[in-house]
């Protein structure tokens, strides 16, 4: 599995060219994906949903396909954490 990167908002709205307000919209209306918490007050987001999202409007997604792909990146996060828990606790098992 290759390494996850955070991007700080600061990066996404330099990377996107979108304004916090447009950031805060589009995750409202389910275009775009959340941030996730780091602890504390901080959040970021993960750089490959945000690659992500800006390929589905290069390619011409409309608002409805785009609504999908953030619901199924959403998914997909949990989907991997249960799988990193699941190999973690039966690599424990032993111990």
């Amino acid at each position: 599995m290759s390494a996850i990167r955070i991007l700080r908002k600061n990066e996404v709205t330099q990377i996107t060219g979108l304004s916090n307000t447009t950031i805060y919209e589009r995750k409202k209306a389910g275009l775009f994906p959340t941030s996730t918490s780091l602890g504390g007050r901080a959040v970021g987001y993960l750089e490959h949903e945000i690659t992500a999202i800006l390929n589905a409007y290069a390619a011409g997604y409309v608002d409805q396909e785009i609504k999908q792909l953030v619901k199924l990146m959403l998914e997909q996060r949990k989907q991997n954490a249960s799988a990193f828990m699941t190999a973690l606790t039966s690599n424990d098992g032993g111990a």
